[in-house]
């Protein structure tokens, strides 16, 4: 799944990704411990790659800010 968000990530922004990009593994376990849920390996991916940009996070289907 990773490879796939990534590629896809990629393609859209015409550039590569970054760690800056993405949520840190630390921030996705404290809002995981905070919510008491792990979140679905999709979700966890998908922020833990492109968490940070508001293109994907806020452009077509919205997601709420896990802090």
């Amino acid at each position: 799944m990773n490879d796939k968000i990534k590629s896809i990530a990629e393609s859209l922004l015409g550039r590569p990704l970054t760690p800056k990009d993405g949520l840190g593994r630390s921030e996705i376990e404290t809002l995981e411990k905070s919510l008491g849920i792990d979140l679905p390996a999709p979700l966890h991916d998908f922020h833990l790659i492109v968490g940070k940009l508001d293109i994907f996070i806020s452009s077509f289907e919205i997601f709420v800010e896990p802090y």
